[in-house]
């Protein structure tokens, strides 16, 4: 089987990759997390024919291990970096109103301290200016979920929405909104399925070997696909390197020699407690810098009935640790490390330790040459990298930082892209979409209609979880509960949400190849804290049924 038009391109997996050996394509976009599917996306959207490959799961490493928060470029205002601010508050809007069922406003409380920039009367302003510069923030969004104005909290909100503030109350406080990825994992894989309707090719367990110059011009690159073991080779007329932090490792085998893309590498750290009882964000003065240089601040997050802490950043030595256990053995280090920085900025005095923590998110981005372990400086905004100076024509790599800002960075990449092709955008790349299976009716519509789809099989709770991280799709595992009502068997007790008829669904409609994608990405077992050993050989069988 070779890969189709853009027209027909199949949006269900290649049950073998390697049938598309020797096939040729206009780009290959090296990496699947947040960076490599918008490229793949916005390259598609162009009309260019895309191969999408992915050596693990898409959105499994750094897009999975952020914060969560979809910045809206409040900081960015207060340092009157107005560029990076309207980017942000654009992109902000574009994901609230293209996944409103993965994306949602999030209440952020802000303590006052003294006089200063952090006193109430400059906040205060600060809320209007903000308001006044996002003042089309909510054009095109479903009105469930839409961004509210700033206003100033009196101490009786602040203290019913973070109790925690009752042992050391603030001179005052303000509340605005930024928004929340619910599920970046699943909102990769939304994006990865754009891309495939666009006429991408999405491959995952797919990893690339070595790449250089074709025969007849191109680039070929020798791939190998993990789950069957064999190994097939496509030539592309450009490739984009958009796998975050193995960026320098796979432009070196496309290259043949050694390079390094970023300046500098730094571990980002955030920890998952059981929930502190606040039901809005809130910030805490650290005692280390913040990334960006100034006082940093630890901000705590209410996500998925617990509470996410974050972030803390700290500089590698050296090249970024790429096998198995020397990421963990970093994870582990970092999360002391931090767990002693929160327990150090926390009110009334820190009284976490290492099994209070339910889940430690860790990743790696790049930073600024010269940072060091208490002033972290990440890079300002995202990177392209031409290698044709460096022997291969049409090869690029990109850097970026941001989930929030991740479709931004991968249409100034496509955008170069594009250039070197003389490639003139054929497609709708211009035109405004929603995600697949994004509702254009409020959650609140689609919940029962989940459950009468189900027949009554449903708890409410299920329906609830289903509408949101699914969208519209819910009403396909529905019909799935319906039609076999033994799939709505719950899968990690009582407190989890998640049914059977999801791993069916997986398998059958969202690219899942192991277990893993099962219990991690295509459901919230994982990054809820529920994955066990038996769960996953009970995903596994689900796996081994479709093989």
């Amino acid at each position: 089987m070779t890969a189709t038009s853009p027209a027909t391109t199949p949006v269900v997996a290649l049950d073998d990759p390697s049938t598309i050996a020797g096939d040729r394509f206009d780009l290959a976009v090296i990496g699947g997390g947040m960076l490599g599917a918008c490229a793949a996306w916005e390259a598609s959207r162009r009309g260019l024919r895309v191969l999408l490959v992915e050596a693990g799961d898409f959105g499994a490493a750094t897009s999975a291990n952020s914060l969560k928060i979809v910045h809206g470029g409040l900081r960015y205002l207060q340092h009157l970096d107005l560029r990076r601010f309207r980017e942000s508050v654009t992109e902000r809007s574009f994901w609230l109103r293209a996944a409103p069922h993965l994306v949602e406003p999030l209440p952020v409380v802000f303590p006052a301290s003294g006089r200063g920039l952090k006193s109430l009367p400059v906040l205060r302003m600060g809320l209007l200016l903000n308001d006044l510069l996002s003042f089309r923030r909510n054009r095109g969004v479903n009105q469930d979920r839409w961004i509210p104005s700033g206003r100033v909290v009196g101490l009786d909100e602040l203290m019913r929405r973070v109790p925690l503030f009752e042992s050391d109350p603030p001179p005052g406080a303000v509340l605005f909104h930024d928004a929340l990825f619910r599920f970046p994992e699943r909102l990769v894989l939304s994006v990865v399925e754009a891309g495939a309707r666009a006429g991408a090719l999405p491959l995952n367990h797919v990893r690339l070997v070595r790449g250089g110059p074709a025969p007849d011009a191109g680039i070929d690159l020798e791939l190998f696909d993990e789950i069957r073991g064999r190994s097939f080779t496509v030539t592309v007329r450009a490739v984009l390197n958009a796998c975050g932090s193995s960026v320098d490792e796979v432009a070196g085998l496309l290259l043949g020699s050694e390079q390094k893309v970023s300046p500098a590498w730094s571990t980002a750290i955030n920890l998952v407690v059981d929930h502190q009882g606040h039901d809005a964000a809130f910030a805490l003065p650290a005692r280390a810098r913040g990334p960006e240089g100034g006082g940093r601040q630890l901000f705590v997050v209410p996500w998925s009935g617990r509470t996410m802490i974050g972030t803390g950043h700290y500089v590698v030595d050296g090249p970024p640790p790429r096998d198995a256990a020397q990421r963990e053995a970093h994870k582990e280090m970092d999360a002391e490390r931090f767990l002693a920085e929160v327990n150090a900025a926390w009110p009334g005095g820190g009284t976490f330790d290492r099994d209070d923590v339910r889940l430690v998110h860790w990743g790696l981005l790049p930073c600024e040459v010269g940072s060091t372990g208490g002033d972290v400086r990440l890079i300002r905004r995202h990177r392209i990298v031409e290698h044709g100076p460096d022997g291969l024509p049409g090869a690029f790599s990109l850097l970026g930082v941001k989930l929030t800002t991740g479709r931004a960075a991968a249409r100034d990449a496509v955008d170069a892209v594009s250039k070197a092709l003389d490639h003139r955008a054929s497609g709708d790349g211009a035109g405004e979409v929603r995600l697949p299976h994004a509702p254009d009716r409020p959650l609140s519509e689609l919940r029962p209609e989940v459950e009468r789809t189900a027949g009554g099989h449903l708890a409410p709770d299920v329906a609830d979880a289903l509408a949101q991280d699914y969208g519209e799709a819910a009403l396909e595992i529905a019909e799935l509960v319906q039609r076999r009502p033994a799939l709505a068997e719950r899968v990690g007790g009582r407190e989890s949400p998640v049914i059977l008829a999801q791993f069916v669904h997986g398998v059958r409609s969202e690219r899942a190849r192991t277990a893993q994608d099962l219990v991690w990405r295509r459901t919230s077992l994982g990054p809820r804290g529920l994955a066990t050993d038996s769960i996953e050989r009970r995903a596994q069988e689900f796996i081994d049924g479709a093989a």
